[in-house]
């Protein structure tokens, strides 16, 4: 992938608008901040789906073809 100087430069001004979530992750990388990405996104809670009555943990289970 290729981004010119101008979306760079919009980006680090915090005027680049509608961008894809790719085009933000390479641009993190271009501008060295790449590992804060974490700080961004949050730490997701467990799916309850996966608690049974008992507070015990679903097995996952593979149904045979």
């Amino acid at each position: 992938m290729f981004y010119g100087l101008t979306t760079i430069h919009k980006f680090e001004n915090g005027t680049a608008g509608n961008i894809s979530l790719s085009t933000f992750i390479v641009l993190l990388k271009v501008v060295g901040q790449i590992s804060t990405i974490d700080n961004l996104l949050p730490e997701l809670p467990e799916s309850p789906y996966l608690m049974r009555r008992d507070d015990k943990k679903v097995q996952r289970v593979r149904n045979s073809k």
